[in-house]
């Protein structure tokens, strides 16, 4: 009716709060800028912090492990021995390697938050019944969502604080810039994250 004030913008259910069925549209350049800005300023700070804060080798190449066993290490640890990503081809035993393991680790966060995007837009625009081809495209992006949340842990796993960190950057960036409107998931863990819009946050037994 003429006048009527608009609905909520989160939906109410028996007064309690539910998941949104929609998301603001988002300016394609705006999100990039900023997840941009994010990672260089991130790239930025953690290159100066390992260039002008060590010298030499920031890593013993003696031994290289695949995750520190004693616990969390950064660059300013003594016993620091350098590490493989994801596999052994990966060795990072240079600054400029560090540097790119960082880099790559924010996109790979950022990228888990995008094809999050991509599934629930998806599944908005086409709220019926799934057609086999469009079920194939859902359970590609889902693995494809998998993959890089498990390869995320595995990088958080190695107990180095600057990786765990760009990984926790790219994730928050990517939500900030990319989800922060949408539907609360039960389970913020990337790798395992299902998504539901229908939902209520809050069960009861009515």
């Amino acid at each position: 009716a003429a006048g009527a004030p608009p609905p909520p913008r989160f939906g109410a259910v028996r007064g309690l709060a539910t998941r949104t069925t929609t998301m603001a549209p988002i300016a394609t350049k705006d999100v990039a800028k900023g997840i941009v800005a994010v990672g260089v300023a991130s790239f930025g700070i953690m290159a100066v912090l390992l260039y002008g804060t060590t010298s030499g080798s920031f890593c013993s190449t003696s031994m290289l492990m695949d995750m520190h066993m004693t616990g969390f290490k950064s660059i300013w640890s003594e016993d620091l021995y350098c590490l493989y990503l994801f596999n052994t081809g990966w060795e990072v035993k240079h600054k400029a390697g560090f540097m790119g393991a960082c880099a790559l680790l924010y996109m790979m966060g950022v990228g888990s938050e995008l094809i999050g995007r991509v599934r629930r837009e998806l599944r908005l625009a086409n709220p019926g019944p799934m057609t086999e081809s469009m079920k194939v495209v859902h359970t590609t992006l889902y693995c494809a969502q998998l993959c890089d949340g498990y390869l995320l842990m595995l990088a958080a796993m190695t107990y180095q604080i600057e990786w765990l960190s760009f990984v926790i950057i790219g994730l928050g960036a990517g939500h900030h810039f990319l989800n922060v409107e949408g539907p609360v998931t039960d389970r913020p863990d990337p790798c395992c994250a299902e998504i539901e819009e229908s939902q209520p946050l809050l069960k009861t037994n009515a």
